[in-house]
């Protein structure tokens, strides 16, 4: 028997990589790896445009799936409005002096918090180029982080939870003192709702810092120049500064003094002070760790290098090896002057004097007035 007729009298095995149903149309197959199921293309990197609805104030409305933002401008514009034109029928300034000012930063508040996020999405190629490690590992490490921002519920709870204590501090203050119910009502909601889009704010600020802090993880590499891992730095401050702005606005609500009682200001502002500046150093702390790391074995490594070709004798001293030694030891002097820190002390110095901007005229004027016993 002839192999040919061998092999037209045995079976052929069915093909995994074609359905069993469609074998029958499928008709002069030579190469059966030409119809082998391809492999995923890969996925596209997360961009602003592909990434929506990530943030707590982009949540699909019914009536707004396209404009997630409008609802804001729409609800702080009313409260604004409200604020307004009650100061002008009442002619109280408590509307003027806090309700209007907190309604604009509830205007203000969903569109930094946004500004915020855009950092966090342009981190992506810095960190690729500064972080050591296994291939895919940062790009995961990336898409988490924006994912776990879907989950809104501790954003709310951060917002409930400053809610009261936002409440409480205006009583304290006064600020509710000779107000109608609904004076009361008015004011108490532009309060409650300025507080909770600022607790948001905050859950924001503490989770980005949270992430600055699992960069620790990775080993870094250090450049001098500011397109490297030095971007996480600027890019943390810029959104600690949108935060400030955030805090001037609605400390600047809450500085006034009524009826001799000390201003909300002096109730929320030394937390607030202490989460902003203290968290923006603390969580760096990893990075400044790492950074260190890499500046110390970079020396120990240029150090052993020059050792190794530094001559025993004068006759061992060639131009090459003097010109070796020449290169090495710039670059030693180039690796002295690498950053240890993510940001700059100057910019650092200027996140805590505009944080402290509107809490020491208050502090001042109370010192001043007990120190001279004015009532």
């Amino acid at each position: 028997m002839s192999a040919k007729t061998e092999l037209a009298g045995r079976e052929e095995p069915a093909n995994p990589a074609i359905p069993s149903g469609n074998i029958a149309n499928v008709e002069n197959v030579e190469n059966v790896e030409s119809v082998a199921i391809q492999p995923e293309a890969p996925k596209t990197p997360e961009t602003p445009e592909t990434i929506d609805r990530v943030l707590y104030f982009e949540r699909d409305l019914p009536f707004l799936s396209r404009r997630p933002y409008l609802f804001w401008v729409l609800v702080g514009a009313f409260f604004l409005a409200l604020s307004l034109g009650m100061g002008i029928a009442t002619k109280n300034l408590i509307f003027f002096k806090c309700a209007a000012v907190l309604a604009v930063g509830l205007l203000v508040i969903p569109f930094s918090v946004k500004f915020g996020f855009s950092i966090l999405v342009g981190w992506r190629e810095a960190l690729l180029c500064s972080l050591e490690a296994q291939p895919g590992t940062v790009e995961e490490w990336h898409r988490q982080a924006i994912a776990r921002l879907r989950g809104s519920r501790p954003a709310e709870v951060t917002g409930a939870l400053l809610v009261p204590w936002s409440l409480f501090s205006f009583y304290r203050g006064g600020y509710f003192a000779g107000l109608s119910y609904g004076q009361v009502a008015v004011l108490a909601s532009v309060i409650a709702l300025s507080s909770f889009a600022s607790g948001v704010a905050l859950y924001s600020l503490l989770y980005l810092a949270r992430l600055v802090w699992s960069l620790g993880n990775f080993a870094v590499v250090v450049e001098a120049h500011k397109f490297g891992i030095l971007t996480v730095g600027r890019g943390l401050l810029r959104c600690y500064v949108a935060a400030t702005g955030i805090w001037m606005i609605i400390s600047l609500g809450g500085s006034w003094r009524f009826n001799g009682a000390w201003p909300p200001v002096m109730f929320i502002g030394p937390p607030c002070l202490f989460v902003i500046v203290g968290s923006f150093v603390f969580c760096q702390l990893p990075l400044h760790w790492r950074m260190l790391e890499f500046k110390q074995m970079r020396l120990f490594a240029l150090d052993r290098t020059v050792a190794e070709l530094r001559p025993r004798q004068a006759g061992e001293l060639t131009d090459e090896r003097l010109r070796q030694l020449q290169y090495f030891e710039k670059e030693r002097e180039r690796v002295c002057t690498l950053p240890e820190w993510p940001f700059g002390w100057r910019s650092f110095a200027g996140l805590v004097v505009s944080s402290l901007v509107p809490v020491v005229p208050v502090v001042l004027q109370l010192t001043l007035k007990s120190f001279l016993r004015i009532p």
